[in-house]
């Protein structure tokens, strides 16, 4: 988990207003509240996609 937030506040520091955890599995380990900017779990949007597309 340290090695991830690490190359997130690195990428943060170089100029990142959101960081995507572009890997499924990284939403598994790191919260949303983990870094120092706000992240996006791609496994959370498709999942709210699901949901909405199971609506119409």
């Amino acid at each position: 988990m340290e090695l991830l937030e690490k190359a997130g506040e690195h990428v943060i520091s170089k100029g990142a207003e959101i960081v995507i955890l572009g890997c499924t599995e990284i939403g598994l380990v790191l919260r949303k509240n983990s870094l120092s900017r706000p992240s996006i779990d791609p496994m959370d949007v498709i999942a709210e996609t699901m949901i909405e597309k199971g609506q119409e």
